[in-house]
């Protein structure tokens, strides 16, 4: 803008040097519409540019932003996964049918499953008494409501291998943009010796009253 009117003003001079004043005063109100013209017309060009480039340092934001976050849900997920494997406490993703996505050592370890890649999937409800798979079943399901299930699930196991298996289970919704199907996280426990213990209680305190 500045440039142009330094132009129309050489211009202009050089003009006045050959003719006099009198051309000018003639070709005022011209030379002011010329400036003006000049004038808004490089502003409009630099407000155009000025909002191209805050365009483009927004997108440049939200790519940033959005790499970032994909960096982040990569390391979650990978210390999710390593977690997931080295935790001593047998840990499972199970679908709502029950079907055992994915499990760690220890929960392959605690209900007799095979943990080859390769193997069938497992069933969860096919490991429970069948007078508490309705309820574990409801279990799972509410894993997914906001405000989760209420506490542990205990149920007693008939596996596979002959064992039966007295276990606490709780649920955790489990969020991840990789999961095709909905998916809860299933902490399993072996509560067999306590189970007996308490029994062995029970049975004494029985006695003693007698």
């Amino acid at each position: 803008s500045y440039a142009s009117m330094a132009i129309v003003a050489a211009v202009v001079f050089e003009i006045y040097k050959h003719t006099g004043s009198t051309w000018i005063f003639a070709a005022a109100p011209t030379l002011l519409m010329l400036l003006s013209t000049f004038h808004y017309y490089f502003r409009f060009i630099t407000n155009a540019l000025d909002a191209q480039r805050a365009q483009t340092e927004a997108a440049e934001r939200e790519q940033d932003l959005a790499a970032q976050h994909t960096r982040d849900m990569a390391r979650s997920e990978q210390r999710f996964e390593s977690t997931f494997q080295h935790a001593s406490i047998g840990m499972a993703l199970v679908g709502m049918d029950g079907t055992v996505i994915k499990a760690n050592p220890a929960f392959n370890l605690l209900f007799g499953f095979d943990g080859e890649a390769d193997a069938p999937r497992q069933n969860m409800l096919d490991c429970v008494d069948v007078s508490l798979r309705h309820t574990l079943r409801q279990h799972l399901r509410d894993a997914l409501l906001p405000q989760g299930p209420s506490a542990a699930l205990e149920v007693r196991c008939n596996l596979r291998d002959g064992r039966n298996l007295d276990a606490s289970l709780q649920c955790a919704a489990f969020s991840s943009p990789n999961a095709q199907v909905p998916c809860v996280v299933l902490q399993a426990q072996d509560i067999s010796s306590q189970k007996a213990t308490l029994a062995s209680i029970e049975h004494f305190s029985l006695y003693d009253s007698l």
